[in-house]
């Protein structure tokens, strides 16, 4: 992304802070995202119950998780509204969504 900071009032100036600083927020929000992919489901703060049911479905990693979606997570053994739940609010403590 190319930004153009020419301004010639106060009022273009501040516009031009502000476009500056939602660039820089994107970029540091997508740089802890691209960190956050590399650590295991034991790292990102979910219950016992809901890391033990996807580790038994073989699922390790956020990267992982951040591949499905919401219909193939329910599908899992042991699965339900509550795992759901605690796997969104680990993902949006670490910046991801499914």
């Amino acid at each position: 992304m190319e930004l153009n900071l020419k301004v010639a009032s106060a009022a273009e100036a501040r516009v031009a802070i502000e476009t500056l600083n939602r660039y820089i927020e994107a970029s540091e929000s997508q740089q802890r995202l691209i960190e956050a992919q590399h650590l295991t489901i034991d790292d990102i703060g979910l219950t016992t119950y809901t890391a033990n049911s996807l580790r038994a479905s073989n699922i390790t990693t956020l990267a992982q998780l951040m591949t499905m979606t919401v219909h193939g997570i329910l599908k899992l053994d042991r699965m339900g509204a509550k795992g759901l739940a605690d796997i969104r609010a680990a993902l949006a403590r670490h910046g991801a969504t499914i």
